[in-house]
């Protein structure tokens, strides 16, 4: 990105109900903008959320995000379904104008809440990967500029004295003020940090604009793996280094690592003997290529070694050659890892669980287009059946009742009784999900009472949400739902 004048920067965060990405909830919502030749605030926004009715947010969280769960109903929150369009609208590029969007260790957890968000109201899941965005996260920036240059980017320490490189421990350290926790304070800490980063260690910057190229890893891995010459990844978490690596496979992007020992023990025991799914232990490192991994092509790694030495374990001239068999090794690894699942799914999945089951096909997507752009609830209970992928459909059912809060009557009125009963059904999968157990893999009424016992104000809360003196969402009658005699909602 030579010409950074006319790029837009959104540095953006997100104030959550829990850590689950899937069947969580955004509560805040900010985001600064900027420019990428500057790097300087010129505005900000920000979206708050009101509570879906059968998202419980966990205790911690709301300890953590200073989030009284009173004050998640307030009326100056926007609805889900609203609050979607707006963020979809602040993460998509301008025309004509390229956009990085940058935050803290937003690829694991940030983007993939909002991802969910955006899927759950019938949007466009995709927009930070849409053409003419680029996807920075800070956060692997901040362990490549310590690593290069740790007297000029310096790691925070937690309490134990550590290194640490959580947003509120690095602010601080390298003279950037923060009040951890609030969403637009995040992404202003967040924004400041790039701008110290990026005078401190410009070649840690320049790496990682690239890196934010979303097709950047795959350019060096596969012709690294054409050559069958090493690759450069940074490795070491809190303790950050770059290691000379092997590509392996494209399916998987399957790396071993260049660490003579285990590679020679490695090849030794042999492919079928290696566990692909114990990472820890293994010599192999699973590379995702959509989560902006650093991978540096051996001659970039050669020009990245002579301005920072210390940061290779091994010269780039000093990698060793693989032993002899490693073409034999490489292929049967290869196909091991063709045939093998790393990203595993429950076997029950939810709708949101379904978000990478495949895309939605164009048509699908125009009905989403039009659905949204329907002016009444009505007009949208009569478009309901015209979808046909079942995770939009769900959707659909779901948006009709928490969002519309129409009546079976109306519902019926608007698109006839069959029509009425399915949505009624589909929309009671998500509206059951608190009153399920402590074992479920969201959060349930039970978890919160287990995790919030002390807290008095939280815990009436839960009880309040467990029995409402009004029907929230409408229609509902009571359905007794656990063996304690909460009250769950129906039809």
């Amino acid at each position: 990105m030579a010409a950074t004048s006319n790029c837009d920067v959104i540095c953006w965060d997100t104030e959550t109900s829990d850590t689950d990405v899937r069947h969580g909830q955004i509560f805040d919502f900010a985001a600064v903008t900027s420019n990428l030749a500057d790097l300087v605030e010129t505005g900000t926004r920000t979206v708050r959320i009101r509570r879906l009715s059968y998202c419980i947010p966990a205790y911690g969280a709301l300890s953590t995000n200073k989030l009284d769960p009173y004050a998640l109903e307030a009326s100056d929150r926007l609805d889900e379904f609203a609050a979607a369009a707006s963020i979809h609208g602040i993460l998509s590029p301008k025309p004509g104008r390229p956009l990085v969007v940058l935050g803290y260790n937003i690829l694991s957890f940030d983007e993939e809440i909002v991802r969910t968000t955006f899927f759950r109201n019938l949007l466009d899941p995709y927009a930070t990967s849409a053409k003419g965005v680029r996807r920075f996260d800070l956060l692997p920036a901040a362990r490549l500029a310590h690593a290069l240059d740790p007297e000029s980017f310096r790691a925070g320490r937690d309490d134990a004295g550590t290194p640490s490189f959580r947003l509120e421990k690095i602010a601080p350290a390298n003279g950037i003020g923060l009040n951890a926790h609030e969403a637009l304070e995040d992404a202003r800490a967040t924004l400041a940090l790039a701008r110290r980063l990026r005078t401190a260690v410009p070649a840690a910057w320049e790496t990682c604009l690239r890196a934010s190229d979303r097709y950047e890893a795959e350019r060096v891995f596969e012709a690294a793996l054409a050559r069958d010459e090493p690759i450069w990844v940074l490795a070491g978490g809190n303790s950050p280094v770059l290691e000379p690596v092997l590509p392996v496979a494209k399916v998987g992007r399957l790396l071993v690592h260049l660490k003579t020992s285990q590679l020679a023990e490695s090849m030794r025991v042999g492919p079928w003997a290696l566990d692909l799914d114990d990472w820890r232990e293994s010599p192999l490192v699973r590379c995702r290529t959509n989560r902006m991994p650093i991978v540096l092509s051996a001659a970039a790694a050669a020009v990245l070694c002579e301005m920072h030495p210390d940061t290779f374990r091994i010269h780039p001239e000093d990698v060793p050659e693989p032993d002899r068999g490693w073409a034999e090794f490489r292929r049967v690894l290869a196909s091991r890892v063709a045939d093998a699942d790393p990203w595993s799914q429950p076997a029950d999945p939810s709708a949101e669980e379904r978000i990478y089951d495949g895309f939605v096909d164009w048509s699908e997507k125009d009905r989403m287009r039009e659905f949204r752009r329907l002016e009444t609830w009505e007009e949208r209970a009569a478009a309901f059946g015209r979808f046909r992928d079942p995770r939009i459909r769900e959707f659909a059912a779901r948006a009709i009742v928490e969002h519309g809060g129409m009546t079976h009557a109306g519902i019926v009125a608007a698109a006839g009784e069959l029509a009425a009963d399915e949505i009624a059904d589909l929309a009671g999968v998500a509206f059951e999900r608190p009153f399920t157990g402590d074992d479920s893999r969201w959060m349930t009424l039970a978890k919160g009472r287990l995790e919030g016992e002390g807290d008095l104000r939280y815990r009436n809360w839960l009880e309040a949400v467990a029995t409402p003196e009004t029907a929230t969402p409408p229609p509902i009658v009571p359905v007794e739902a656990d063996r304690r005699g909460q009250f769950g909602w129906s039809f």
